[in-house]
């Protein structure tokens, strides 16, 4: 074994060993959602868990970092994929875009990164076909109808026929509020998806 993917095995092995199973909200579920599936809760930087490994990795590849980048995609790889299988099977799988402004700071999507590795081990094929329309800022200190109106438009398919009938599988990095995944889902299957599940690393918890 190359000894680069030795110590990430052995992060990996020890970041499971703390996470926190996920209690998300059953209002996060909207109505054009099947299922949700997170690997564990994430504590942003106030919260008095903050510390927590499985915390920090995601803060640290939301930076930037590569190589926490590399080991959360093993962890969603290897721990989400017995999950997504007990989901309602899956024809697709699309990945959030990624604003170009944060592509531009990390130099990679977290999103696509991860719906990457999803898709070699449940072996279901992504697609890049939905996309951003225009800019979206934080949505991290909007109002609940803030956020619904800073989305609205935001995102569109770039060909609607490769989704028509298909089960889909959505994938991002932390689900917040689910004003994202919830207006993804409706554009979905508004445009003729028999079914939208999510899958996420993280469900964020209230500071």
């Amino acid at each position: 074994m190359w000894p680069a993917l030795d110590d990430t095995l052995r992060q990996v092995e020890d970041v499971v060993r703390t996470i926190d199973p996920p209690r998300i909200p059953g209002h996060l579920l909207h109505p054009y959602v099947n299922a949700i599936c997170a690997l564990g809760t994430y504590y942003p930087t106030r919260h008095r868990r903050a510390s927590k490994p499985f915390s920090r990795l995601i803060r640290k590849a939301k930076k930037g970092d590569r190589e926490s980048l590399d080991t959360l995609c093993l962890l969603i790889a290897d721990l989400l994929a017995s999950s997504i299988r007990a989901l309602l099977p899956i024809d697709l799988i699309l990945h959030v875009p990624t604003d170009p402004r944060r592509l531009k700071e990390r130099g990679f999507s977290i999103p696509e990164a991860l719906a990457t590795a999803v898709s070699g081990r449940v072996e279901v094929p992504v697609s890049d076909c939905l996309v951003l329309t225009r800019p979206v800022r934080s949505l991290r200190r909007l109002a609940p109808e803030e956020r619904a109106k800073e989305l609205t438009d935001a995102f569109a398919l770039s060909n609607p026929a490769l989704i028509e009938k298909k089960r889909i599988l959505l994938v991002d990095d932390v689900l917040a509020y689910g004003t994202t995944t919830g207006q993804i889902a409706r554009l979905l299957r508004v445009n003729g998806a028999q079914g939208v599940s999510v899958a996420v690393i993280a469900y964020a918890a209230r500071t």
